[in-house]
């Protein structure tokens, strides 16, 4: 079997979601166990809690390491406050929630995103034409 593969959380929308659940699929075919993790949007069911209220000082610090990243949003306050909020559900001062999907589960993650990618597509040409920001 293979290491652990950690992913974003299915239900996170980001622009490289079709590719990396490709890489995901394949990554199962091989047998690799996937785990999940949060980055915007808490797990509604997660299976794994991480009580990381030890090392909370060294994940920020290496957060703030991220600086092209950090121009846009406040990551490090960000998956601070993230962490707070699950230790509070958990009665811990900070902690990590994991999922661990079942096989395949990527399989039908990619089939929903590659279908709203391509009616967003579809929307936005349509509207291009309508609007005469396109030629016919």
């Amino acid at each position: 079997m293979l290491a652990d593969l950690f992913e974003v959380d299915a239900s996170e929308i980001i622009p490289d979601k079709p590719l990396s659940a490709r890489k995901m699929i394949k990554a199962q075919h091989a047998k690799a166990r996937l785990i999940e993790y949060e980055v915007w949007v808490p797990i509604p069911a997660p299976q794994v809690i991480l009580d990381i209220s030890d090392v909370v000082e060294q994940k920020k610090q290496a957060l703030s390491l991220y600086e092209s990243q950090l121009k846009c949003y406040d990551y490090v306050n960000f998956a601070y406050g993230l962490g707070l909020y699950r230790g509070g559900r958990f009665k811990r001062p900070s902690v990590e929630a994991f999922f661990v999907p079942p096989r395949f589960y990527h399989l039908k993650i990619l089939v929903r995103l590659l279908t709203t990618y391509a009616f967003r597509e579809k929307v936005k040409k349509i509207y291009s034409v309508l609007t005469g920001r396109e030629k016919r």
